[in-house]
């Protein structure tokens, strides 16, 4: 298949999956929610990658998720929902208001 689940293989790529049927190929970061509003936090590493390559980078949201209705019949009812969402271009869609992005984390080293 050239739709490859990267992440199994290595969590540092900052993305989830990779379509290799194109060039160049699309990075899908895949985030979900058991709520509907459209939020989700990015690591350091999944944010610099939507920097690094904006027009390749992807992330697909799915919100209102039932963990307890069966895979197959939740995959169909929230594609009839409208999900996945997809955004490309993350940067450009903070730039111009769509999104707000917040840092929510402090990474703290002690210097020695």
């Amino acid at each position: 298949s050239h739709i490859v689940w990267v992440a199994r293989d290595d969590a540092n790529l900052g993305y989830d999956i990779e379509d290799r049927s194109v060039s160049p190929r699309r990075r899908i970061e895949v985030k979900a929610s058991g709520d509907t509003p459209t939020r989700f936090l990015l690591s350091d590493n999944e944010w610099q990658k939507a920097h690094d390559d904006p027009a390749n980078y992807e992330i697909h949201f799915w919100g209102g998720i039932d963990l307890n209705i069966d895979p197959a019949e939740e995959y169909a009812r929230l594609r009839r929902m409208g999900y996945p969402r997809i955004f490309t271009d993350l940067p450009a869609l903070v730039l111009t208001g769509e999104f707000s992005a917040q840092p929510t984390k402090w990474r703290i080293v002690e210097n020695s």
